[in-house]
């Protein structure tokens, strides 16, 4: 499995141990799934400005969010995937959420791949169970790093 981490923006910095952890993040998440090894997720982070345009052009939706993601595979077996993210959205939900921005750029990584093994999150159940999940996650990396 390969994770490609591609910085689209200046206004945050991406340090090597966040995308270090943002691969581990993906990998995690992936555990235990039948995935070919020349599987490829890139992880695009960038500005609410980008993450606006790919939300207008790509679901008819003219405003910021915080994570989109594209599967692009052409088999079950070997993922492709793309997944964008917002760091602008994330330092702003890090105050909200009194979190930091690494941990919600992870949250939306995870968040993402979720998406790719199916998961949905368009009830508020639904949501919140997965939210739960990425969480989980999340935290088991930042268990393991510390």
């Amino acid at each position: 499995m390969k994770v490609l981490i591609q910085n689209l923006q200046n206004k945050f910095r991406l340090t090597p141990v966040l995308k270090a952890l943002l691969k581990k993040t993906a990998i995690s998440a992936l555990t235990g799934k039948k995935k070919d090894p020349r599987s490829q997720i890139t992880i695009l982070v960038t500005n609410d400005a980008q993450i606006k345009e790919f939300n207008l052009l790509y679901h008819a939706t003219p405003e910021a969010t915080d994570v989109l993601t594209f599967d692009l595979s052409e088999s079950k077996r070997t993922l492709s995937a793309d997944i964008i993210i917002s760091a602008e959205r994330a330092k702003n939900n890090a105050k909200v959420y009194k979190t930091t921005p690494d941990y919600e750029i992870m949250l939306y990584a995870a968040h993402g791949i979720l998406h790719l093994l199916g998961h949905n999150d368009d009830t508020a159940r639904k949501r919140q169970k997965m939210n739960q999940k990425a969480q989980e996650i999340v935290q088991k990396i930042i268990l393991a790093h510390s």
